[in-house]
């Protein structure tokens, strides 16, 4: 299947819980019923709303920025988020941690080498005049650690790396 993000055209198979963006594969899962939902790429959570269509040109909303769709084959459900995050850097770092939107670092709540719990707070950033915690996905150890208090970071910025 055939499917244009934002101008871009990809080709996207998807197996099961996998989806094959070109030549690279991404664990995907969804929670949520009805339009808005939660797609988990590689376990980083995308906030997705699609309007109610079966096929053609479609805006979908992905964590507060609309995207254009088109399919050729069939209804689009996963590959804005997987296009996301295939262009995000944090693609080529396992366990990376990317921007879920444009903003400014506030604090940072951990140090490389610390251990976290799935849940934990690892940093907090403002976006559009609120504060907004970024919560660990899953336990690990806190590697790289990308920000500190004051960066200014976009959509997809790595903001750390829990391994």
């Amino acid at each position: 299947m055939k499917y244009t993000v934002d101008g871009e055209t990809f080709d996207v198979v998807v197996q099961g819980d996998e989806v094959l963006v070109g030549n690279e594969t991404f664990r995907v899962r969804i929670e949520g019923r009805g339009l808005q939902k939660t797609v988990f790429v590689n376990e980083q959570p995308f906030r997705i709303e699609q309007p109610p269509t079966s096929s053609g040109e479609l805006q979908v909303l992905v964590d507060a920025k609309y995207h254009t769709v088109k399919t050729e084959g069939g209804r689009p459900r996963v590959a804005v988020a997987a296009k996301r995050q295939a262009t995000a850097p944090v693609a080529t770092v396992p366990g990376g941690v990317p921007a879920a939107m444009a903003g400014r670092i506030i604090s940072v709540a951990v140090h490389e080498g610390q251990a976290v719990q799935s849940g934990d707070l690892l940093l907090i950033f403002e976006a559009m005049k609120m504060e907004n915690e970024v919560r660990a996905s899953r336990s690990g150890t806190v590697g790289k650690i990308a920000v500190k208090t004051g960066d200014r970071v976009s959509v997809g910025d790595l903001l750390l790396v829990v391994e």
